[in-house]
């Protein structure tokens, strides 16, 4: 079958399943272990927070706009499901692979860009599964690896 014959169907796969393992992990002591789909959640709580502290303050008390930014998490399964549809019907898959890809790396750049090394503190092996799925993903759709005897795909 075609599907299996291409890297990009693996990483599809591989960012899905990756979305719903641990990726962070926060704290020594109590460790509270989130899963992909459960970041834009933290972050809307911690926004909330901040959004309460400054309702304290005399502030207007909204959230901050920023938070919502982690919602774009939520585009990783949906690029990836529609990567492995059109896998499984034989099209062309390079730019949902690359869009599926993309937000885990752009993630990884800003939380990098905020945190600094302290990111790799509390990224967990969900994280980086990820990261790896997404790299390899790039790596695929701009044909830079492929499976061996795997031919270059023409415009479909």
């Amino acid at each position: 079958m075609k599907f299996f014959s291409k890297i990009e169907n693996y990483c599809a796969i591989g960012l899905l399943v990756c979305f719903f393992l641990p990726w962070l992990q926060i704290g020594e002591t109590i460790s509270i272990s989130r899963k992909g789909y459960q970041i834009p959640n933290l972050a809307h709580d911690i926004g909330k927070g901040i959004g309460q502290f400054k309702g304290l303050l005399g502030g207007s008390g909204s959230t901050d706009p920023r938070v919502f930014w982690y919602y774009l998490i939520y585009l990783i399964p949906v690029f990836s499901v529609i990567t492995i549809i059109l896998g499984i019907m034989g099209k062309n898959v390079k730019a949902p692979g690359f869009l599926a890809a993309a937000v885990p790396i752009g993630w990884f750049i800003y939380a990098l860009i905020r945190l600094g090394t302290d990111l790799f503190k509390i990224m967990t092996f969900g994280a980086y599964l990820t990261l790896a799925c997404a790299i390899l993903m790039i790596l695929a759709v701009v044909e830079g690896i492929k499976i061996p005897g795997q031919k270059t795909q023409t415009s479909s």
